[in-house]
């Protein structure tokens, strides 16, 4: 039995992973580096990133054609 998981989203993926995951790393990153206080944190940032449904075809496309090749060399 082979069970895979598989998760997609609307951005474009790039060499290091989809353009929407790393903007949202770069935001807790920043985050982070906040010093907690008595008075609370506010922060403001913006996700960079164009979301399409064609970038969600595409990214599923490839998600499949990747697992298909792995299987086809084992």
């Amino acid at each position: 039995m082979l069970i895979e998981h598989f998760e997609f989203d609307c951005y474009e993926n790039k060499r290091k992973g989809s353009v929407n995951r790393q903007e949202q790393a770069r935001v807790e990153r920043k985050f982070d580096k906040i010093p907690n206080n008595q008075e609370g944190v506010y922060l403001h940032d913006t996700i960079k990133g164009v979301s399409s449904y064609s970038n969600y075809i595409a990214n599923v496309s490839n998600a499949f054609k990747t697992i298909i090749q792995n299987l086809m060399n084992t």
